[in-house]
Formats: structure tokens, C-alpha cells, sequence
């Protein structure tokens, strides 16, 4: 549909492509397999701090060992999201944080696993040790709470 719309309003289906591979060199962004490694992450970081991605790993951690389906499910999803990205980078395209935003959607729900994933646990000993690990959780986000106040305002 994009290269449709491109056609229809340019004569050239690849339009939004080639103009947004020009206005890289214009704007000095960083793009290709150097892009990728040297501000992919930086960009991630920009939209999950360091505690979101620690909580994404423990989210990760915990559902695998106790809700291994559904947390591979996420996973695999977010792999497909960051190779997605991965051609963007290195079709010429700008590495920019806003094409990040489903990677980090997805840690975040790997995040909320590890805050809530203790919910959808079985009573028992392995209830208990999912609800420490996402008490855990919410204390580190809370300790970088404060820090992250003057992107709020």
C-alpha cells in the first residue's frame, strides 16, 4: 500500500525509500551495519531505561522457567522486531529511536511479566518466588523513578 501511495502521488513507487535514504547523508544520521551496532542500542535506551531492560530480563527469565510458552512467544516476536529493524539499517535507512518503539513495546511486556507474572503462577512455593523477584522489580524501578523526572517535565 506505502509503494502505492507513492506511486500515486510521485510516479515512483519507492519514493518515501530513496528520500528517506538521501536525507541521511543531509542530516548525518547513522545507518548501515555501523549504525545498527554503534546506536541501536543507545536508541533502545532512550525509550527503556536501564531498569525497564534489567526487568525485561528477569521477565524473561522467570517465564521461561515457569511460563515458557507464552514468554518464547514474546521472545520470538521480538526477535522478528529487531531483525525487521536490522534490514531497515541495513537497507540505508536512518537508525532512529521511533523504529525501536515495537522492541521496546514488547521488552515492556516481558517487564510486566516480571511485576505481575506471579498472578497467572499456581499457589505455592514457585508463586512466592515470582512475587519476590517482581517485588524486586518494582524497587528498582522505583529507585530510578526519580532520576527519570526531568523527561517528564
Amino acid at each position: 500500500m506505502w509503494a502505492l501511495v507513492d506511486l500515486a502521488a510521485s510516479g515512483d513507487a519507492l519514493a518515501s525509500l530513496t528520500g528517506t535514504r538521501d536525507n541521511v547523508e543531509t542530516l548525518g544520521r547513522a545507518t548501515g551495519l555501523s549504525g545498527l551496532v554503534e546506536e541501536g542500542p543507545r536508541k533502545l535506551g532512550e525509550i527503556l531505561r536501564e531498569p525497564g531492560l534489567v526487568a525485561a530480563m528477569a521477565g524473561a527469565g522467570l517465564g521461561l522457567v515457569w511460563r515458557r510458552r507464552r514468554t518464547l512467544a514474546v521472545i520470538a516476536a521480538a526477535a522478528v522486531a529487531l531483525a525487521a529493524f536490522a534490514v531497515v539499517a541495513l537497507a540505508g535507512l536512518p537508525v532512529i529511536t521511533r523504529y525501536l518503539l515495537l522492541e521496546a513495546t514488547l521488552l515492556c511486556v516481558l517487564c510486566g511479566a516480571a511485576v505481575g507474572g506471579w498472578l497467572a503462577v499456581e499457589r505455592g512455593s514457585r508463586r512466592w518466588s515470582w512475587l519476590a523477584g517482581g517485588a524486586v522489580v518494582v524497587l528498582l524501578l522505583a529507585a530510578f523513578g526519580p532520576s527519570q523526572l526531568h523527561r517528564l517535565i
